[in-house]
């Protein structure tokens, strides 16, 4: 390593570029370089905390390295490396790494950096996930029509080999390819045919073709099928070019799509059409199932009126959003949700509503009235009632949510935020994480990178997220537009909105073409 002295100049902390797809972009790393170094940079540090390492995989910090020792000397650039990491073993990898790219010094911090530095996020995700067991009780076979959406309990193998024999791909003729001479066309009678039910049974002659139908069985010596459209029938005989025609062309082989004993469905997973499908083509008719999570829904406040005719409501009340919308998301998610109405003002009832939720479901959901204030009643009920977790998330909106257990029936209760997009939020975030949980699962949702229409402000020290339009331009290119109101009071946005954008904590501001992280509900 060098001396520090000669280590003098302008170094530039280089970020972690990404592509449209969300992998590790050189291209970008070093456009990047190339501007700061025509700016006046005489160095880099490649891999520190501006270019998010604890959040990076091991393969894209080596990316990362070995990308930018392509400058190594370019202009007398002279490059840093960042080599920290939690685990010892592999800051040392990094720094042997970096050593062999021929880095001139390295730079290292302390683990506990790392570790606080963690998003209050994910400790509430942590936090929850680790709270939370997953239901027991008994499961049940499902019949197939009725599985959708529930959870596989036990793994299913393949009881025989699929396809169960030789089969023709396509509509066509089965011939052997050791009949075919050695010419630019060639001429075959035609002996039989073969359909899907139906298989041709009888002897072939050598230096004959059969007919054959997609999904028929090819018979034994035959090896090859060409497509009928390659052909000129003419009577009983075919005339084609035998150019390109193999073993195995066209034939789709015994056992080559899955075998005997193979699992092609492991336990625990939520069951999709494809899923189900899949077992009814194994032949299965029911499917063990993990028990359903039944839960019961309630919003709380004075203030609330259930939905009726639509006309405008007296001075200080409003409309109940979060009881039809927080049920629906629990259902959405493959639960037994029943909304079990407003919850008033008053202890006693709040009390009684709640012992029998508890003893009944699975699961109390709650929105509004969960906060510290004088006049939240539901709260608190829960502190006598319950083992709770209160949690100020850095999330807009969001932030108020509080989880535990009620004491007696150990039934999960979550508190929602009483701000019908900040109880949305939740539901689709936090209750989706209680709910796989109970459900013994763990479902990554899908992150897509989209390019930014218009501008977005946020806080630095908080996740923000933002409702807005997903489409796609003429190039292919997602495009994400924000909608003009972001009001937690109203859910004009979420009716407007097919996805949300992520702001990460550290973001202030984000410009019109910016890349930012979307997902859909």
């Amino acid at each position: 390593m060098k001396k520090m002295q000669d280590m003098g100049g302008f170094f530039v902390a280089a970020v972690t570029p990404y592509d449209e797809q969300g992998r590790f972009s050189a291209p970008a790393l070093h456009k990047l370089m190339d501007k700061t170094i025509a700016e006046g940079a005489k160095g880099f540090l490649i891999g520190g905390s501006s270019a998010e390492c604890p959040l990076l995989t091991h393969e894209e910090r080596v990316e990362g390295l070995q990308a930018a020792a392509q400058y190594k000397n370019r202009e007398k650039t002279k490059l840093m490396a960042s080599v920290a990491a939690i685990s010892t073993d592999e800051a040392i990898e990094y720094a042997k790494t970096a050593k062999a790219l021929g880095y001139d010094a390295m730079i290292s911090t302390v683990p506990y950096y790392y570790k606080f530095g963690m998003k209050a996020i994910s400790a509430y995700y942590g936090a929850l996930r680790e709270a939370v067991a997953p239901l027991d009780g008994a499961c049940e076979a499902v019949p197939l029509l009725e599985a959708q959406g529930r959870i596989l309990s036990e793994s299913v193998a393949a009881q025989f080999n699929f396809p169960h024999f030789d089969n023709s791909a396509m509509d066509g003729f089965a011939l052997r390819t050791a009949d075919l001479p050695e010419t630019d066309s060639v001429k075959l009678p035609v002996c039989g045919i073969a359909t899907a039910g139906h298989p041709f049974e009888e002897p072939l002659p050598e230096g004959s073709a059969l007919r054959i139908m997609t999904g028929a069985p090819v018979p034994a010596g035959l090896d090859a099928v060409i497509p009928i459209e390659k052909v000129r029938v003419e009577d009983d005989f075919i005339t084609f070019e035998p150019a390109g025609l193999r073993p195995g062309t066209n034939v789709r082989r015994q056992g080559e799509i899955f075998r005997a004993g193979e699992v092609l469905l492991t336990a625990p997973r939520r069951l999709t059409r494809g899923d189900i499908g899949l077992a009814a083509s194994l032949g299965y008719a029911k499917l063990s199932c993990r028990p359903v999570v039944r839960a019961a829904v309630f919003s709380s406040g004075d203030e609330l009126v259930e939905p009726s005719d639509g006309r405008p409501l007296s001075d200080g009340r409003i409309y109940n959003a979060n009881g039809a919308y927080v049920t629906l998301a629990a259902r959405a998610l493959g639960i037994d949700a029943e909304y079990a109405g407003i919850l008033p003002d008053d202890d006693a009832v709040i009390e009684a509503r709640f012992r029998e939720a508890a003893a009944t479901h699975d699961l109390v959901i709650c929105s509004g009235g969960v906060g510290p204030g004088d006049c939240d009643f539901t709260a608190a009920v829960l502190n006598r009632l319950a083992d709770l977790r209160h949690y100020h998330v850095a999330l807009r909106p969001g932030k108020p949510f509080s989880f535990g257990y009620f004491k007696e029936a150990h039934t999960l209760i979550l508190g929602l935020p009483g701000n019908p997009v900040a109880s949305a939020t939740s539901a689709e975030n936090f209750l989706r994480t209680a709910v796989e949980a109970l459900q013994g699962v763990h479902e990554k949702q899908l992150v897509l990178t989209a390019r930014l229409e218009g501008r977005i402000k946020s806080r630095a020290g908080r996740r923000d997220i933002v409702r807005g339009v997903l489409k796609t331009a003429e190039d292919g290119t997602l495009l994400f537009t924000p909608c003009p109101q972001q009001s937690s009071a109203s859910l004009l946005s979420v009716s407007q909105s097919n996805a949300a954008a992520i702001v990460p904590e550290e973001a202030e501001l984000l410009q019109a073409g910016d890349a930012v992280r979307v997902v859909i509900p």
